[in-house]
């Protein structure tokens, strides 16, 4: 079981792949929490941007994992505010690393470059009581499925009960690939 409570990840630089102020949580088979944590102006730098929470499941089986986001703060990261995606594998989302029952409840997600929250993929996802305003590109984005991993796109995803305000292209959108 992972906690991590009353964090802040501040001024994180670049990955070479990932970026992010905080990058791999939920690993397979845990019940994992983020509460009351801050991830801010991570990324900003002009080599790249980076996400303020990017949640997968890294576990080498599939076992289902839990992850609850609670009460955070997500603003000012160099893309989004918070990304849920499955490990990459060859040029596809392997089947076996995609995030299960992901929780993202009563956050403040605004001022990102990219999205305010991005669904790559996951199964069971409920998204809640959120406000998330003033990102560039959309405030909730949830993907389709691409062609060469049809099921590891994102299902099972349930919007609703958030603020969503000014951000730069939609509010809710569905997109095709990345």
């Amino acid at each position: 079981k992972i906690v991590l409570k009353n964090l802040v990840v501040r001024n994180g630089s670049s990955w070479p792949y990932f970026g992010g102020g905080t990058y791999a949580i939920g690993a397979g088979g845990h019940s994992n929490t983020v509460r009351d944590c801050v991830f801010e102006n991570n990324g900003t730098n002009p080599d790249g941007g980076c996400h303020g929470l990017l949640i997968v499941n890294t576990a080498s089986t599939s076992w289902s994992d839990a992850t609850v986001v609670d009460n955070c703060i997500s603003q000012n990261n160099g893309e989004d505010g918070i990304q849920v995606a499955g490990m990459i594998s060859g040029s596809a989302t392997d089947q076996d690393h995609i995030p299960k029952y992901i929780e993202i409840k009563n956050c403040t997600l605004r001022g990102n470059r990219e999205d305010g929250l991005d669904v790559k993929s996951g199964q069971f996802i409920k998204i809640h009581h959120n406000r998330i305003s003033g990102n560039t590109a959309t405030g909730i984005v949830v993907h389709s499925p691409e062609n060469n991993c049809a099921s590891a796109g994102p299902h099972r995803v349930a919007v609703y009960n958030n603020l969503i305000d000014s951000n730069g292209q939609h509010g809710i959108a569905q997109a095709d690939g990345d």
